[in-house]
């Protein structure tokens, strides 16, 4: 929530990237690809790499959230977050005794 509020302060194309990364990681947690507390991590990893449009037209606001979106989707497929990388990570034999790494 207090990301929100900062978003809204800041003004420009921010509260724009964070409703497309709240809606991407809302989505994502529907279709069981992150978890629900992973929501906020998503919409602030995503925020956190946003470079603002100063004074932003229509275009630009809608650019913004639609590049959220693509990013916060990117970030999870990348396998950074998610429900399937905690699987992965409970399959994987322990550090030490595999050659190689795990997946």
């Amino acid at each position: 929530f207090q990301l929100v509020l900062e978003a809204a302060k800041r003004g420009d194309t921010w509260p724009a990237v964070t409703a497309g990364a709240d809606e991407a990681a809302v989505a994502m947690f529907l279709e069981r690809r992150i978890r629900f507390t992973e929501i906020p991590n998503v919409i602030e990893a995503t925020v956190r790499v946003h470079t603002p449009v100063a004074d932003p037209g229509l275009d630009d606001i809608m650019d913004a959230a639609a590049w959220a979106s693509d990013y916060a989707y990117g970030l999870v497929r990348a396998g950074g977050w998610g429900i399937a990388r905690s699987r992965r990570a409970a399959a994987a034999p322990p550090l030490g005794r595999a050659h190689g790494r795990p997946d």
